[in-house]
């Protein structure tokens, strides 16, 4: 860099001897080799994984029985994300469920007969996977008699006495989220698996109504940002709208018996030697129900009998005002939903008031009146 008249100055003679030393030693390329294999190390650790592990692989994925909404958009979604397979069976999908399946064309779950027999195959040899609940309560009937099959669980509801796992060690993924379908969600997110729009947009109902809209009491950060990722995905231009359209759809049971809407989302809670069933009717049209209050109480006397349970109750969920109105059929339902909720009682219906969450507003309170602890750490 110096001019030809310039004179160079010793010391910069010197300054190229130390910089022509430092090159040729070997200290430069063993800097340079650590923080290259730094860097890869760090790539490695953070870059996602471009498919799961294939630890469920080949796996069938089922929902609970009845199924709801985000056990079905979780089953069809986990079984492509583990290159599985999704299933139902004869239970009539819901009017919310059907609603999903058309507005984002997509097809139901394969039925568990017609799988097996394509593939030559018995429950009895075949893996299964559960999405949305972990009860043996709650299996689907052709699971019950083969539980040592099931080798995972992906769940967000509580671990309760009759967990439906094998003998053998099993794959358990439960996250106290307001949805399984967030699950799953994130799953793909994490992955980097392509997640295709209409898959997308089933677990995108799925949250929206287990949630009640990202409004109910369950709801959590990891919903809401799951939300905002599938909603593009989906590419559904406004979500109020999407969650209203649902919820005319999850209200639209003029085509249902008083029994179809009491099993549509029934479930069994065993707690200790007690056995308890609590159903649950979501809905912006509550009116519809309450005016059948003698035909549900029938119906669930009926049920009552049938199931060998303990107590039972009907809630009818107000999704818009957020409040919930209990069937009671009897004095034992009416003392026990009194201790447990302290609502106002008249004529076979208990107001329980702001209360919408049966995973944890309704069953939690009464686990606690059944199943008294005794002994409570300080």
């Amino acid at each position: 860099y110096l001019n030809k008249n310039q004179e160079r100055d010793p010391r910069d003679n010197r300054k190229m001897i130390l910089w022509r030393n430092f090159i040729r030693s070997p200290t430069l390329y063993i800097a340079i080799s650590v923080i290259l294999l730094l860097l890869h190390l760090h790539h490695e650790c953070t870059t996602p994984l471009t498919h799961p592990p294939s630890d469920l692989a080949d796996c069938i994925f089922t929902g609970h029985h009845p199924p709801d909404s985000d056990s079905i958009a979780s089953s069809i979604a986990a079984a492509l994300l583990y290159d599985g397979h999704a299933v139902h069976d004869d239970t009539p999908l819901s009017p919310e469920i059907n609603f999903l399946l058309s507005e984002f064309g997509h097809s139901p779950p394969e039925h568990i007969e017609t799988w097996l027999t394509s593939r030559n195959q018995k429950i009895s040899t075949s893996d299964v996977c559960l999405v949305d609940f972990n009860q043996v309560s709650q299996l689907p009937p052709w699971l019950r008699a083969n539980t040592d099959r099931v080798k995972s669980i992906i769940d967000h509801h509580a671990i309760q006495g009759q967990v439906a796992a094998s003998s053998t060690p099993s794959l358990v993924d439960i996250r106290p989220w307001g949805s399984c379908s967030s699950i799953i969600a994130w799953k793909f997110f994490e992955s980097g698996k392509l997640l295709p729009s209409s898959v997308a947009g089933l677990l995108l109902g799925g949250i929206i109504s287990d949630t009640l809209g990202l409004t109910g009491p369950t709801t959590t950060r990891a919903d809401k940002v799951a939300v905002e990722r599938l909603q593009k995905l989906a590419a559904v231009a406004n979500i109020s709208d999407f969650s209203l359209r649902m919820f005319h759809a999850k209200s639209d049971t003029s085509h249902m018996s008083v029994r179809d809407l009491i099993e549509a989302d029934f479930k069994i809670f065993p707690f200790g030697t007690v056995k308890l069933g609590f159903g649950v009717i979501e809905t912006i049209s509550p009116e519809v129900h309450i005016l059948r209050k003698d035909e549900f109480l029938n119906e669930m006397r009926i049920l009552k009998r049938g199931r060998t349970l303990d107590y039972i109750f009907i809630g009818v969920v107000d999704i818009e005002k957020k409040r919930t109105r209990l069937f009671i059929i009897g004095k034992e339902e009416q003392d026990l939903a009194k201790r447990t909720y302290d609502g106002v009682y008249a004529d076979g219906l208990m107001d329980i008031g702001e209360r919408v969450s049966r995973k944890k507003e309704f069953i939690p309170p009464l686990h606690q009146v059944l199943v008294p602890h005794k002994n409570k750490p300080k």
